[in-house]
C-alpha cells in the first residue's frame, strides 16, 4: 500500500505552511513558560498542532469560496482574446488538443463564448491529469499551492501574531514587574511574533500569488509539447 501522507506536495504545501501558521503559538509557549518546556509537554503540543494541519485544507477551501477568488490563468491564457501566449504557440496548443480528443473539437474555431471557455477548462483539467509526473509542473504546482495556502490563511496569521505578541508583552510586564527582570527568551518570543507579523503583512500579497499562478499556468501549458 502506497503511503502519500508525507509526499513532497504534502510536506511543502500543507506541512510547511502549517508550521508557519502555528509556529507563533508553539514558540510563545516554549519560550515563555519553563514548566511546559519538557519532552512530554512539548510532544503533546507538537502532536496537537500537527493534528490541526489536517484541518488546514478544509479551512482553506471554505475561506476561498467566501473571501478569496483565484483566477485559473491556464484557462485565461487559452482564450482567443488573451495575448500572454503568442499566436503561433497558442495555435500549436489548439491543434494538439484537437488531435488528442474529439471532445476538444471546439479548438478548431476558438471564440469568446461560454461553451469555448468550458472547453478550455476541460482541457486544463486534462493537462493536470496528464502532467502529474512532470517535475517542472509539479514544482510550480507546489509553489503555487504553498503560497495560495498562506494567502488564504493571512488573516489568521496576522491575528494570531498580534494576539500572541500582546499576550507576551502583557504577561511579561505583569509577572516580572520590571523591564530589566524580563528574561531574554520573553523578548525573543515577542520579537518573533513581530517579525512574523511583518512577514504576513509585507510578504504575503495577492500580486505575488498572481505571479506564481501565472508561472504555474505557463509551465502547465508548455508541458503539452512533452506529452
Amino acid at each position: 500500500m502506497k503511503l502519500d501522507l508525507f509526499d513532497s506536495y504534502n510536506i511543502r504545501v500543507r506541512l510547511s505552511s502549517s508550521i508557519i501558521i502555528f509556529a507563533p503559538l508553539a514558540l510563545t509557549v516554549f519560550l515563555c513558560f519553563d514548566e511546559l518546556f519538557t519532552f512530554i509537554s512539548s510532544s503533546v503540543l507538537v502532536a496537537t498542532l500537527l493534528a490541526f494541519t489536517n484541518c488546514l485544507p478544509i479551512f482553506q477551501r471554505h475561506i476561498c469560496q467566501k473571501r478569496v477568488t483565484f483566477k485559473n490563468y491556464a484557462v485565461e491564457f487559452l482564450l482567443p482574446h488573451d495575448n500572454t501566449l503568442n499566436l503561433v504557440t497558442k495555435k500549436r496548443y489548439y491543434n494538439f488538443l484537437v488531435k488528442t480528443n474529439v471532445a476538444f473539437a471546439a479548438f478548431q474555431s476558438p471564440n469568446d463564448s461560454e461553451s469555448f471557455r468550458q472547453c478550455c477548462e476541460s482541457a486544463v483539467r486534462y493537462l493536470r491529469e496528464k502532467t502529474r509526473n512532470s517535475p517542472l509542473v509539479i514544482e510550480e504546482n507546489i509553489n503555487y499551492g504553498f503560497y495560495k495556502t498562506l494567502v488564504s490563511c493571512k488573516p489568521l496569521g496576522i491575528v494570531s501574531c498580534i494576539v500572541l505578541g500582546l499576550f507576551v508583552a502583557i504577561y511579561s510586564l505583569l509577572y516580572f514587574k520590571n523591564l530589566f527582570l524580563i528574561p531574554m527568551r520573553n523578548y525573543l518570543a515577542f520579537s518573533f511574533n513581530i517579525i512574523l507579523l511583518l512577514f504576513w503583512i509585507l510578504g504575503i500579497r495577492q500580486s505575488i500569488l498572481e505571479d506564481t499562478a501565472k508561472q504555474y499556468a505557463k509551465t502547465l501549458l508548455s508541458a503539452i509539447d512533452s506529452l
